[in-house]
C-alpha cells in the first residue's frame, strides 16, 4: 500500500522535500487569542517580539545564503510574519547578500500596488529577483511552477492555509515545477 503522496512523488507531480524548523521566539496562545488572531492578526507586542528577535531572523536569512549557494536553489518564497517582518527580512538578505553573493530580495504585501506586485512577481519568475518575501498575499492563487524553496517564518492556524503555501514550492517536474 503506497502512501499518495509517494505516488505522486514517483510520478514527479509533486517533488520531495525535506522539512526544518529554524526555533523562534515562543508566542503562547490560548483559544480566544486564536480566535483574535485568525480575524485580525498578531497583537503588535508579539510582533514586535519575533521582529526584534536577532537569533530568529539571522537564521531565516542564513538559510537563504545556505540555500542559495550551498544547494543551488534558484527562487526562494518566504512567508513573514507581518508587513513588517517581510520588509525587514527583504532587507537584510539585500544588504547582506547581493554583492557577494549576488542574492536579490524583494517584498509584497497587501499594501502593495498593483501594478509594482505584477512587476516584481514578473522579475521572481525571470529571475532577477531570487528571493520573495510576503505577508498575506501569496498563500493561495499564486503560481510560480519554478519556485523550490519555501521558508514559512510565520504563526500558521490552519491546516488548508499551511497546506497551500506548502504548495507553492512543491510542483514536481510533471507539473512544470523545478
Amino acid at each position: 500500500n503506497e502512501k499518495f503522496y509517494d505516488v505522486l512523488t514517483k510520478r514527479k507531480i509533486l517533488c520531495s522535500i525535506t522539512h526544518g524548523v529554524i526555533i523562534g521566539p515562543r508566542v503562547y496562545i490560548d483559544e480566544e487569542t486564536k480566535k483574535a488572531i485568525k480575524k485580525n492578526g498578531y497583537d503588535q507586542e508579539s510582533n514586535n517580539s519575533i521582529i526584534k528577535d536577532v537569533n530568529y531572523n539571522r537564521n531565516i536569512i542564513e538559510l537563504v545564503k545556505k540555500c542559495m549557494t550551498q544547494y543551488g536553489r534558484k527562487k526562494i518564497l518566504i512567508f513573514a510574519n507581518s508587513v513588517e517582518h517581510a520588509t525587514q527580512l527583504s532587507l537584510i538578505i539585500k544588504f547582506n547578500f547581493k554583492r557577494k553573493f549576488n542574492i536579490n530580495s524583494a517584498v509584497v504585501t497587501g499594501t502593495t500596488r498593483p501594478g509594482q506586485r505584477r512587476k516584481i512577481i514578473q522579475d521572481f519568475k525571470d529571475g532577477s529577483i531570487n528571493v520573495l518575501v510576503n505577508f498575506g498575499v501569496l498563500t493561495t492563487g499564486f503560481d510560480v511552477p519554478a519556485i523550490d524553496t519555501v521558508i514559512i517564518s510565520r504563526l500558521v492556524l490552519s491546516n488548508s492555509l499551511m497546506t497551500q503555501m506548502i504548495g507553492r514550492g512543491q510542483r514536481g517536474t510533471a507539473s512544470r515545477g523545478s
